[in-house]
């Protein structure tokens, strides 16, 4: 199923080809491992993603480190170069369990965190709350108020302003000397395998708790897979 997901994109990137060469990508999302994301990425021109934490939940350290996981992820699968962070909320979701609003200055921590780690970009969904169906309650920069006279709108602003002083890091590389293995087809075979916990074999739950180990120290980490050069890092 994995291979016929990238062949078909392959067969999109073909056809939007003949008539631009703009860069291609794709909206990336967190925790999918129905495809293998390092075959996708060889196709593609940069690696983005849609960001969209549970902030503000108990375990926040764990979620804190899965988030930055990610964010390591997904410029590991182009071979360390930036990428963009395509999609995140500059107030909440509305598809989550418990839809919280985001506490102030939590946006801009989630903005930089983005960049630090290799994002050349922080952009939202949405501009402008939906007037109804599934998205009405969907955050946005502009909200069913309509103003700049508000702490969500004023928050985004600030940002921006933040990040056009920020140009000189654009391209930069994040240079790492330990790795963690992550690859979507250890997670199909244990998913399949039969025995041990056959609902939850946590596997994403324990790269994430070794992850954590080295984020909590200020170690800058790559993340590798089956066909990734190992030779650079030390651990």
């Amino acid at each position: 199923c994995s291979d016929s997901y990238v062949d078909y994109m392959k067969f999109e990137i073909d056809a939007i080809r003949k008539f631009s060469d703009k860069p291609v990508t794709a909206n990336l999302m967190r925790g999918f491992r129905r495809i293998d994301y390092w075959e996708m990425a060889k196709h593609m021109d940069i690696a983005s993603w849609d960001a969209y934490p549970f902030w503000h939940r108990d375990d926040a350290g764990i979620e804190h480190a899965d988030i930055c996981f990610n964010h390591d992820f997904f410029r590991s699968i182009k071979g360390g170069k930036p990428f963009l962070l395509m999609e995140s909320t500059p107030s909440m979701p509305n598809w989550h369990d418990i839809n919280k609003l985001k506490r102030p200055g939590v946006n801009r921590l989630g903005g930089l965190q983005a960049v630090a780690l290799g994002s050349d970009s922080v952009q939202y969904f949405q501009w402008r709350m939906a007037r109804g169906n599934v998205e009405k309650f969907h955050g946005a920069v502009v909200s069913h108020e309509g103003s700049e006279n508000n702490r969500v709108f004023r928050e985004v602003a600030s940002l921006g302003e933040t990040l056009e002083k920020l140009d000189s890091v654009v391209g930069c590389p994040v240079d790492s000397e330990v790795a963690v293995f992550y690859a979507a087809q250890n997670f199909w075979a244990l998913d399949e395998a039969q025995g041990f916990n056959r609902r939850d074999k946590k596997q994403h739950e324990t790269v994430i708790r070794h992850y954590k180990q080295l984020l909590d120290r200020g170690i800058n980490t790559d993340i590798v897979g089956y066909e990734s050069d190992f030779s650079k890092y030390k651990l």
